[in-house]
């Protein structure tokens, strides 16, 4: 199985904190700035780019025959699925919405008086469906929006990222399937430390630029890197 890890293009939250250093005024689900749409795009064009030749060559780390997706998952977050939803409309392929996919933390706001992280509803399948033609929708969602639970402590982030490790080695990992997955730049973090086996550490991160691919291999014997936080694709005035 081949994973090509995306994260999502720029959103609101992360102009927000280049432009002032601060979280403050953030959004529980921020939708994509001009830029972010824009990096979209230029992802899912080069994504379902297929310049010819052996897609599948093993000696082709870099991909320069093209991608060749056979799966796409996403967060459901609206940033991740807007992203994803580029992707798709260019590769042909539906958009499976995947939970456990979403941002450490969840749908959440700090609250101004006490400081305390309350998560949030977030949008309702309905809503969902209604925007983004090509998603699949997971079953059993909450009526009142797909996260309505508590701020997601920091303790639960690895547990969740080696569920979806151990789901993709179910669904995938005796294959030769080439999954997309949409997410997060701090769950990218917690993903890597299951596939890999490392402890979670506070000092321990990997920087991903918005709308940014890694690519790795994952067998039921060995683990590989390709690549990590591949932006060439996009103009050096675009990398966030």
């Amino acid at each position: 199985m081949q994973v090509y890890f995306i994260r999502h293009a720029q959103s609101s939250n992360n102009a927000l904190w280049v432009n002032t250093g601060s979280s403050l005024g953030r959004s529980e689900d921020p939708e994509l700035t001009d830029l972010g749409w824009r990096q979209a795009r230029i992802v899912a064009d080069f994504v379902n780019s297929t310049p010819g030749g052996a897609v599948q060559d093993p000696a082709d780390i870099q991909n320069l025959n093209g991608l060749e997706i056979t799966h796409l998952y996403s967060s459901l977050m609206t940033r991740a699925l807007s992203t994803a939803h580029c992707i798709a409309e260019e590769i042909g392929l539906p958009v499976r919405g995947w939970v456990d996919l979403h941002e450490c933390g969840g749908i959440y706001l700090d609250d101004e008086i006490s400081g305390e992280r309350v998560g949030l509803a977030g949008k309702t399948a309905k809503a969902l469906a209604e925007r983004f033609p090509l998603l699949q929708l997971p079953d059993g969602l909450p009526e009142s929006g797909w996260w309505s639970r508590p701020y997601e402590n920091q303790e639960l982030w690895y547990g969740r990222a080696r569920r979806v490790y151990e789901q993709l080695m179910r669904l995938h990992g005796d294959g030769d399937d080439r999954v997309a997955l949409v997410s997060h730049g701090c769950f990218f973090r917690y993903f890597l430390c299951a596939v890999f086996g490392l402890e979670d550490s506070d000092g321990l991160w990997f920087e991903v630029n918005n709308a940014a691919i890694s690519r790795l291999e994952i067998t039921p014997d060995s683990r590989r890197i390709f690549y990590l936080n591949r932006v060439d694709f996009l103009p050096r005035e675009m990398i966030s």
